[in-house]
C-alpha cells in the first residue's frame, strides 16, 4: 500500500507541471474561479508556477466576454496570476483596452521572452515596466504605434524580433503607409536580427511586389522583411504558434 501511495505521488508530481505548461483564459468567470480555486492557505496558488505560456483574451474558437472595451476583464485578478507566473516565458494579451494595459504591465514577469498583444494595445516601454523582463520577441497585431515606441523596442538591447501583423486597407495613401517609413530606425541597431511586417490578408504576390518597392525606398536593410501570412486573421496565426509553443515543449 505503501509503495502504491508513492507511486501516485510521484505520478501527481510528474503530470502537475504538464497540465499547466500552458493555460488559456477567455472568459471573466473563467479566470476568476481559475484563481480563487488555487488560492488555497497551504500553498496559495503553488501550480502558477509551472505556467510557461498564457493567453488571456478571445481565440478563434472561444470568444467569451472579455471583448476589446469591455468592464468585464478582471485585472485585479489578472494582476495576481500575472505575478505568481514565476517561470513564465510567453504572453499573449488579446483585445485588451490600450487605456487599460498600464494596469498589467508592471504585473508581466521578469522572464517572459515572447509577448503578444492587439489590437491596438496600450504602448509598450519595456524600461519602464516594474520587472524589466527582457524580451526577445515582440509581435503587435492591428496597432498604429508611435515612432518612438517602435525606436526604443528596435533598440532594446534583448529584442531580436520585432513583428507588426498588418491588415492592408483599399485605400494605400500615404496615411496607410506609416509603417513603411517607421523602419528607418533599423539599422541603428546592432542586436536586433528582423523586423517582420506580415499582412493579414488574401493579396497578389504582385501587390507583395509593390510594396516590397515602396519599402526598400525606405529603408535597404535587408534585415526589415515584407511578408503574406497564410492566415487572413491574424488571431489565428498567434493562436497557431501558441499552440506550437505547447506541442513542441511536450516532445521533448
Amino acid at each position: 500500500m505503501i509503495c502504491l501511495v508513492r507511486a501516485c505521488k510521484s505520478s501527481y508530481e510528474w503530470i502537475i507541471p504538464l497540465l499547466y505548461r500552458s493555460v488559456t483564459l477567455w472568459h471573466a468567470e473563467q479566470i476568476s474561479k481559475f484563481y480563487t480555486r488555487h488560492n488555497v492557505q497551504q500553498k496559495p496558488h503553488a501550480n502558477f508556477r509551472y505556467i510557461e505560456h498564457l493567453w488571456v483574451g478571445s481565440t478563434p474558437f472561444h470568444r467569451g466576454d472579455l471583448s476589446y472595451g469591455s468592464s468585464c476583464w478582471p485585472l485585479t485578478i489578472l494582476d495576481r496570476i500575472f505575478n505568481a507566473c514565476s517561470k513564465l516565458q510567453s504572453l499573449y494579451i488579446i483585445d485588451l483596452d490600450q487605456n487599460q494595459w498600464h494596469r498589467l504591465q508592471d504585473a508581466v514577469p521578469a522572464g517572459v521572452e515572447t509577448l503578444a498583444m492587439g489590437p491596438v494595445h496600450g504602448p509598450l516601454r519595456i524600461h519602464q515596466m516594474k520587472h524589466k523582463p527582457l524580451i526577445r520577441h515582440f509581435t503587435s497585431a492591428e496597432t498604429y504605434m508611435r515612432d518612438a515606441e517602435i525606436q526604443d523596442l528596435v533598440l532594446s538591447p534583448h529584442l531580436q524580433t520585432f513583428r507588426q501583423l498588418l491588415v492592408p486597407r483599399e485605400r494605400q495613401d500615404q496615411e496607410q503607409g506609416w509603417y513603411l517609413d517607421q523602419t528607418a530606425c533599423v539599422p541603428k541597431s546592432s542586436t536586433l536580427k528582423e523586423m517582420l511586417l506580415v499582412f493579414c490578408a488574401a493579396q497578389s504576390p504582385q501587390w507583395l511586389k509593390q510594396e516590397e518597392a515602396r519599402l526598400r525606398i525606405f529603408t535597404e536593410d535587408p534585415r526589415v522583411v515584407l511578408s503574406l501570412s497564410q492566415y487572413s486573421d491574424w488571431k489565428k496565426l498567434l493562436f497557431s504558434e501558441f499552440l506550437a509553443e505547447a506541442e513542441a515543449q511536450l516532445g521533448e
